[in-house]
């Protein structure tokens, strides 16, 4: 709903689109569920290498496993 009403602004700057998304991935994470599509989005704004291991991670189904190691340290 957030992303409806500020969709301009969110999609006007590449590291808007970065924070807000990897947030919103964060969330996905952590009710168990793979980001795939906020990394899919989060590549296509801003087409990093890490952004595109980061989409290959979700497009595999590997991202949430490494987020939740990530979290436990």
């Amino acid at each position: 709903m957030l992303f409806e009403k500020h969709k301009d602004a969110i999609l006007s700057d590449p590291e808007t689109v970065e924070s807000f998304f990897k947030k919103k991935a964060s969330f996905v994470c952590k009710t168990g569920k793979n980001p795939k599509e906020e990394m899919k989005i989060i590549f296509k704004y801003n087409p990093t290498a890490v952004n595109f291991i980061k989409y290959l991670l979700a497009a595999l189904g590997l991202y949430k496993y490494f987020f939740n190691i990530k979290q436990k340290f």
